[in-house]
């Protein structure tokens, strides 16, 4: 895989983040396919970054996901629910959280295991 794969990835979830209509004070936006989109895109991401050996993270993209996770946090401060609409967000937030784990973990072991970081 290429950085230019990285890149699409990358323009791809900044643009399926822009397709999520949130409504914080329901949480039937979770179950939209937009969303649906939105955290499958990830799992594209984390192998590539197993993959390719890049060790660059777009800030943006992640700065979604830690957008989307504190939306949903404050969303459960803010509103009271149902067990089952607490359930939903606190997924959600789980989601979201992992996504941006692995991503990092990913990036860490490649840039760990790169010769130049044993050059030193």
């Amino acid at each position: 895989m290429q950085t230019s794969d990285r890149k699409q990835l990358d323009r791809e979830i900044l643009a399926a983040a822009q397709q999520v209509e949130y409504d914080i004070s329901n949480v039937d936006w979770i179950d939209s396919a937009a969303y649906k989109h939105l955290t499958n895109l990830p799992y594209q991401l984390i192998r590539y970054y197993q993959v390719s050996g890049d060790v660059e993270i777009n800030g943006q993209v992640i700065g979604e996901y830690v957008g989307f996770t504190r939306l949903l946090r404050n969303m459960l401060i803010d509103e009271q629910w149902t067990q089952e609409e607490e359930k939903k967000i606190n997924n959600a937030i789980g989601d979201f959280e992992s996504f941006i784990d692995e991503v990092i973990k990913e990036v860490e072991r490649t840039a760990f295991n790169a010769p130049e970081h044993f050059d030193e």
